[in-house]
């Protein structure tokens, strides 16, 4: 065999082989990208911390740069972002904005995705979700003033609490062991207008906004 068909032929060979290496490496392209999909995240828990605000946790998953936040009212069929995090956070409390509001009462759906931004993938996710709801704050700051010993009154006063739209009185004396309710107001006032003679008359205050009701101090004040 001459130098001229020893160079075709080994060159042919060299053509051969770099035809074969390249597709073996384009074969693996889709296995290594898949093989770096994240995991899919694992939900840990949801609460309302305040009126406007809810919490979710989550545990870590592998092959996540990101963890994205999303959020929808209950049944609703469209998820919506709210937040991206980097991968060193477990947590993240949503609160109320224009943009992503929080209604007092409304019940709210959260999930999590992980995400890479090398390979550009999410993982998959819990669809179902983690649902809360938030609810009015807990009336502070109440005082009762007796008012009159001939005609007796007692009037309740309290600071207002953020997500209500009004007010549910209760009252109770010894022979008492539940609160009973006495009325409801738009103010940040009541006036009992018949409180009992000669006992300790016992008042608390709980708040309400859109079907749900707030907590309240179980002691209440008295006079």
């Amino acid at each position: 065999m001459d130098t001229v068909n020893i160079k075709k032929y080994f060159y042919q060979i060299l053509s051969i082989f770099a035809a074969l290496l390249l597709s073996f490496s384009i074969a693996q392209i889709p296995v290594q990208a898949a093989a770096k999909k994240p995991g899919t995240v694992k939900l840990s828990s949801i609460k309302a911390t305040d009126y406007n605000k809810i919490n979710i946790k989550w545990k870590k998953t592998s092959g996540a740069t990101n963890y994205i936040v999303y959020y929808k009212k209950a049944g609703a069929s469209k998820w919506t972002k709210v937040k991206t995090l980097d991968n060193k956070k477990t947590s993240y409390t949503h609160t109320s904005s224009k943009k992503y509001p929080i209604m007092v009462g409304q019940k709210y759906q959260y999930t999590v995705k992980a995400y890479n931004k090398k390979t550009k993938k999410s993982g998959s996710y819990n669809k179902k979700g983690l649902i809360a709801n938030t609810i009015p704050q807990t009336v502070t700051g109440m005082a009762a003033t007796f008012n009159d010993e001939v005609d007796p009154t007692v009037t309740i006063s309290w600071k207002p609490a953020k997500g209500a739209t009004s007010y549910v009185v209760y009252f109770r004396t010894k022979d008492n062991t539940q609160w009973l309710r006495l009325g409801t107001t738009k103010s940040l006032s009541y006036t009992d207008e018949g409180p009992y003679r000669g006992y300790n008359n016992a008042y608390t205050v709980r708040s309400y906004g859109n079907g749900v009701y707030g907590k309240y101090d179980t002691k209440g004040v008295s006079v």
